[in-house]
């Protein structure tokens, strides 16, 4: 028997009729939740001999030990579903004017990669002010690009160097994690050509006369 008690409470919602059938109809708003919850979410297809759901777990993460895994999930068999801890990088901006150092301006800035969360004890008292610092929350396939741009307080675009504490490898040819592409064994294809195999031929042997 399955204990219901440790699942969460549902509530009654009135539904309307169309054509005195009842039809409900979800919104954005209802599906909002979920559609965060699976933003970090891959789906694992295992093909070939069929292994136990452990063996698979285990290989999951170890190939992608570098990055913090909440659960693996046994769909069927063969397929499981991974779903990764959400990504928090602390960020740098390298020779940012300090009046940009501001937390409305610091919000706005760290908002362009993801969701800001703090900063560093020595951004907060402006004691190192070689670079501002900031750990901010981003998807783990999201911008990691070496600058950005923003406007200042006179309409001026400026061009601002970002550099991130820690970077997922990702192969930018197959966009695949865990390996770059220069370490990419599937990038380069090797050309093959059919040859005629040839026969060895058996050599007569002269018998002495």
């Amino acid at each position: 028997m399955v204990d219901l008690s440790e699942g969460i409470a549902l509530k009654y919602v009135p539904i309307p009729g169309v054509n005195r059938v009842k039809c409900a109809k979800l919104d954005a708003e209802d599906i909002a939740t979920e559609v965060t919850y699976l933003q970090n979410v891959v789906v694992c297809c295992v093909l070939g001999a069929h292994r136990p759901f452990e063996i698979i777990e285990g290989h999951i993460k170890h190939i992608w030990k570098d990055f913090p895994i909440d659960k693996v999930i046994l769909i069927r068999k063969g397929l499981c579903l991974v779903r990764f801890v959400e990504y928090k990088d602390a960020i740098q901006f390298p020779d940012l004017d300090i009046k940009y150092w501001g937390l409305q301006s610091r919000s706005k800035l760290g908002s362009m990669r993801g969701i800001p969360l703090r900063t560093d004890r020595y951004t907060k008292d402006k004691s190192m002010l070689r670079y501002a610092r900031s750990l901010i929350e981003m998807q783990i396939d999201g911008d990691f690009a070496e600058y950005m741009e923003f406007a200042n307080e006179n309409g001026v675009l400026i061009r601002q160097q970002v550099k991130h504490d820690w970077l997922p490898l990702k192969c930018s040819h197959y966009r695949m994690f865990g390996y770059t592409q220069e370490h990419c064994r599937k990038k380069e294809n090797q050309r093959k050509e059919w040859r005629v195999r040839v026969q060895p031929q058996p050599q007569e042997l002269e018998h002495p006369k």
